[in-house]
């Protein structure tokens, strides 16, 4: 079945830990978590690296991104040299000063991930025991919510997850919780959970 699921590639295992989020048109989006570079020649002969300090540091409306590889002189001029200075300037604050942050805020999500499973209701379980990033994918198939379980967690529970339709047919039944937050609001969206049920 191909879902989303936040897995580490075993290439890239020894090098940094990546998020891999597989869709199901077949094609696959890296993010990566962890401080250290791996050049993508490494891990594949025609491969580009994309990436920004937008997901680990929290900077998504700011505008920057660099491309690595064949590809970057493939891209459009008016998205080749477009980049916002904000962007330019918070990328470099972050990546210069943010290690500590980024370092507190990856083992928060870490131990949030790990104690999720004791912490969900009966019927709800994790579909696969994430090994990177911040997006747990729920089988909510024994809650007997129907196929889009987050539909009902949202009228019911007051709580919003991505719902597992929108990843195609075989994401009937599950839906996706976002643990990327501080570890009390993790425990009120489960509570919300089972409020639902």
């Amino acid at each position: 079945m191909a879902t989303p699921a936040s897995q580490v590639s075993s290439a890239f295992s020894s090098h940094a830990e990546l998020t891999i989020t597989r869709y199901p048109n077949d094609w696959s989006s890296f993010t990566r978590v962890q401080t250290d570079f791996v050049t993508w020649a490494k891990v594949s002969e025609n491969g580009s690296v994309i990436t920004s300090a937008s997901k680990a540091f929290n900077l998504p409306a700011l505008k920057l991104g660099f491309v690595v590889g064949e590809v970057a002189g493939e891209l459009p001029e008016e998205v080749a040299d477009h980049a916002g200075l904000l962007g330019v300037i918070a990328s470099e604050v972050a990546f210069r000063e943010g290690d500590v942050w980024l370092d507190e805020t990856i083992a928060t999500i870490a131990a949030n991930q790990a104690g999720l499973p004791a912490l969900l209701p009966e019927g709800v379980a994790l579909a696969y025991p994430p090994q990177a990033g911040y997006l747990a994918w729920l089988d909510c198939r024994a809650a007997g919510l129907g196929d889009d379980p987050a539909q009902a967690f949202l009228e019911r529970g007051r709580v919003a997850l991505f719902p597992g339709p929108r990843f195609g047919a075989p994401g009937a039944g599950f839906a996706r919780l976002n643990v990327g937050t501080r570890p009390e609001l993790v425990e009120e969206a489960v509570r919300r959970l089972a409020r639902a049920l």
